[in-house]
């Protein structure tokens, strides 16, 4: 149906909203942090932004907008987290939602119902996940078991399961 080519320095990453556009991020080959790309359901451009992150991936949420994670800069580790509302505009940034873990592996970012974001990576001996609320503020991080995490899933039981090196489920508030 199209085809978007755009240089990246980093692994890119799509997601659509309710509506049939499609967010793409990747990083800014003409310098520092990120770029969405906000296309619309014939792949014609709508807008796009930098941002100061170096972001990995994007979802986007209820409210249509998305949210991208990556690294705060190029080159370390961590896990950033932000938001921008459908026009692109940055809502939030939250530049160290792993508290001191140093998430290297980022595996999976997934929105919950709530628009809240849970990003699940390792520190190269342990799984790790983390959680940023839908207003930006973190939610809560933790490493477990061993080896990186690869996937994770939202029970119905309000319980995260991750799998990875180990398989863990992690209990959060109701």
């Amino acid at each position: 149906l199209w085809n978007l080519t755009a240089g990246s320095l980093t692994v890119g990453d799509a997601a659509g909203d309710a509506f049939g556009n499609t967010y793409v991020v990747h990083a800014n080959s003409g310098g520092a942090g990120s770029v969405i790309r906000k296309l619309s359901p014939t792949g014609a451009l709508i807008w796009q932004n930098a941002y100061p992150i170096t972001a990995f991936r994007v979802e986007t949420g209820s409210d249509n907008a998305p949210v991208i994670c990556g690294y705060p800069v190029s080159g370390s580790g961590g896990s950033a987290f932000l938001k921008a509302d459908p026009n692109g505009t940055q809502i939030w940034l939250n530049a160290d939602a792993d508290g001191p873990n140093n998430f290297l592996l980022h595996a999976q970012l997934m929105l919950d119902p709530n628009n809240n974001a849970y990003l699940c990576a390792g520190t190269l001996f342990a799984m790790g996940i983390c959680k940023v609320n839908s207003n930006g503020t973190t939610g809560w991080y933790v490493t477990a078991g061993t080896g990186g995490s690869q996937a994770f899933a939202l029970g119905t039981d309000n319980n995260v399961y991750v799998v990875g090196g180990s398989t863990v489920r992690l209990g959060q508030p109701a």
